[in-house]
């Protein structure tokens, strides 16, 4: 009997051990893997980076197009803007902000109630790192109304008529409601500029003749501005003979030889005159009244001959000189008048042209001068007591002064 009872409880030992060790294994094979590993296949999540902290930094700005003036409350305006730099994001604090942040957190608006009213704003910025600070002074800066744009009425240039590579002055009339000082850009198509920021500016225009375009941009440095612009007709230079005075000119002797309003000669004469060889120059006279005022870009005097009269190689090379005389006939007591050398040439056929010849021109003009007159010698002024005629004859008509010019 007490084996039957033993047997018993053993049995039931037995079951409640089975039924333990299943529930445990039940909860350890759960998602088929055994406790403490992870699933195959499956990598670890990485850990986010780390991002590096820094202090604040602080600048202060005011935003374009202000201080501005509010009628409404008749007080003179600033927003002024925080650049923020720091990690973690800072915070601003501003020591005056009339908007309350209502323009954003880094933005502050100042109002200066009089002229001498004087605020400096002062912004913190704060973060977990340090903090740093920047300050700025505003003052009145408004004309007791709302910024009025300037206003251009006109673009002026010096001369009426514009010629290729000539220089300009370009005046913009512009003025400013509310008094402010004026600055200046001006934009060209071609041609050049010293300076783009002056009023007035000096233009060269463009060697190429056209129509080109001048803009000018005006700001009053308080947001205010204007811009306006012209077309410009670029012309050539004017080209032209300069007419000869026909009865001004002509030749003379040192004796009594007189071919006034004749043709020219240079050289010496035959004794059948006055019974003596007579030294000759010759006279030519080019009317300039027409050119009052221009400006001589380029001149040319040219002398094709006519005749060679015997031998005047022992004369040496043919003077040229600018001489004045003016608006008369020649006489032999003309021979001897004096000027200054403007070339020579040993061949009759020849030209003269260059900046010399230019600036004697221009100057006659510019000094209301009616004439430009010349005379032709030969350099050894001496007979050869041959009793003939030697030297070189031109008709008036073959010596000419071409010009191109700005009238």
């Amino acid at each position: 009997m007490k084996k039957s009872k033993l047997y018993i409880f053993l049995s039931i030992l037995t079951i409640i051990f089975l039924f333990g060790t299943a529930a445990i294994c039940s909860q350890c094979s759960q998602n088929g893997e055994p406790p403490g590993e992870e699933p195959p296949g499956e990598e670890p999540p990485e850990e986010p980076p780390l991002v590096e902290k820094s202090a604040p930094t602080i600048k202060l700005s005011i935003q374009e197009g202000y201080p501005k003036y509010s009628e409404e409350s008749s007080v003179c305006y600033y927003r002024v803007e925080a650049e923020v730099t720091g990690n973690p994001i800072p915070d601003v604090v501003f020591s005056h902000d009339v908007s309350e942040s209502s323009w954003g957190d880094y933005v502050a608006q100042v109002n200066i109630a009089t002229v001498d009213e004087v605020i400096i704003l002062t912004a913190t910025a704060t973060n977990s790192e340090g903090s740093d600070d920047a300050s700025i002074t505003l003052e009145w800066g408004c004309n007791g109304e709302e910024n009025k744009d300037p206003e251009i009425t006109e673009i002026i240039l010096s001369d009426e008529s514009v010629y290729n590579n000539e220089e300009y002055d370009v005046l913009v009339v512009a003025t400013d409601p509310d008094g402010d000082d004026l600055e200046y850009k001006w934009i060209i198509e071609s041609g050049i500029i010293d300076d783009d920021s002056i009023n007035p500016m000096k233009w060269r225009a463009p060697g190429v003749p056209g129509i080109y375009e001048i803009e000018v941009k005006v700001t009053d440095g308080n947001g205010g501005e204007d811009t306006d612009s012209i077309s410009v007709m670029v012309n050539t230079y004017l080209l032209g003979s300069v007419p000869q005075v026909v009865g001004e000119g002509g030749y003379v002797g040192d004796g009594v030889i007189d071919n006034s309003g004749g043709c020219l000669f240079a050289g010496d004469s035959n004794d059948d005159a006055g019974g003596f060889e007579e030294l000759i120059r010759g006279f030519i006279s080019f009317d300039i009244s027409s050119l009052s005022d221009a400006k001589i870009r380029e001149a040319t005097l040219t002398f094709n001959h006519k005749n060679i009269f015997s031998d005047p190689s022992g004369f040496g090379d043919l003077n040229v000189i600018i001489a004045d005389w003016g608006e008369n006939t020649i006489t032999p007591a003309d021979f001897g008048i004096g000027g200054e050398l403007i070339g020579e040439s040993s061949d009759p056929d020849f030209s003269i042209s260059g900046n010399d010849l230019i600036e004697k021109l221009q100057d006659a003009v510019d000094t209301g001068k009616t004439r430009i007159q010349f005379v032709i010698l030969f350099i050894l002024m001496g007979t050869d007591g041959q009793d003939d005629w030697d030297g070189w004859e031109y008709d008036q008509s073959d010596v000419t002064l071409d010009i191109s010019y700005v009238p």
